[in-house]
């Protein structure tokens, strides 16, 4: 799944497929685009991200954990 990666206030970060990000929660706006990453089904992170996207259109999470679609240890990267 290719995706763009925002970055919010409050530390937040968002996944959403819209490129401008116009879905995104207004609670932590102003977002600014950082990137397109692909996420795989290999981890279980990437996974739950894939289904909150599905079903509200985005994923947040907050800065300092490790965010859906890097590489993970022992697999191969599919982000970037």
């Amino acid at each position: 799944m290719r995706l763009w990666s925002f970055f919010g206030e409050c530390q937040r970060r968002a996944l959403t497929q819209d490129q401008t990000g116009v879905a995104l929660p207004v609670e932590f706006a102003p977002w600014v685009r950082y990137k397109e990453i692909t996420l795989s089904d290999y981890d279980e992170e990437d996974r739950r991200a894939m289904n909150a996207i599905q079903e509200s259109g985005y994923h947040l999470y907050r800065g300092g954990r490790r965010p859906p679609g890097a590489a993970v240890p022992g697999h191969p990267e599919v982000s970037r």
